[in-house]
């Protein structure tokens, strides 16, 4: 058995514990802050490699979106009306999410984790499809080359927040 094939065959790297605990400071502090700090983070319901966790996150966002606070009620009743609380686990789940944790103190390093084993999963999908395609080009190595380059750096993108951002787009997006 080559690399590649190992490669393929393997679990891609994730920590449940990580993403419950985000998941459950979210539904602690009710959304608005926690929601934020991913929002900056860039985190997303892709983020997440649970399905039920990706399912869950787009519903606080959904809510976060509308105003809505976050707790177990909420978010169950979300899930519900949208037709996924059985497809997440049931209330069971919610509520075993809740209780992951006691505190919101290491939201930054739930954030953290989770963002960066999303990353690592997005690169693993891009080398396999560039070592894919690397087998397949006939044309313009440089091309290739440039089109690794890029997908590579769609990666790291994800690394940048908009924390940085002129006074005068925060003075807008505040009024």
């Amino acid at each position: 058995v080559d690399d590649f094939s190992t490669a393929m065959t393997r679990v891609p790297p994730h920590n449940m514990d990580a993403e419950q605990a985000l998941l459950a400071c979210c539904l602690l502090e009710g959304g608005q802050e926690s929601i934020t700090a991913c929002i900056r983070a860039r985190i997303d319901a892709k983020s997440f490699f649970k399905p039920a966790h990706q399912v869950i996150f787009q519903t606080f966002l959904e809510l976060y979106n509308k105003g809505t606070p976050i707790d177990e009620i909420i978010i169950c009743d979300a899930l519900k009306s949208k037709g996924c609380l059985e497809e997440v686990g049931n209330i069971a789940y919610i509520h075993e999410i809740t209780n992951r944790i006691d505190t919101i103190a290491h939201l930054p390093s739930y954030i953290e984790r989770v963002r960066d084993l999303s990353l690592l999963r997005k690169l693993i999908t891009i080398s396999a499809r560039t070592i894919e395609k690397a087998y397949q080009t006939q044309g313009d190595i440089h091309n290739f080359l440039d089109q690794v380059e890029q997908d590579i750096f769609k990666i790291s993108e994800h690394l940048i927040t908009d924390v940085a951002k002129p006074i005068s787009a925060t003075k807008n997006s505040a009024v």
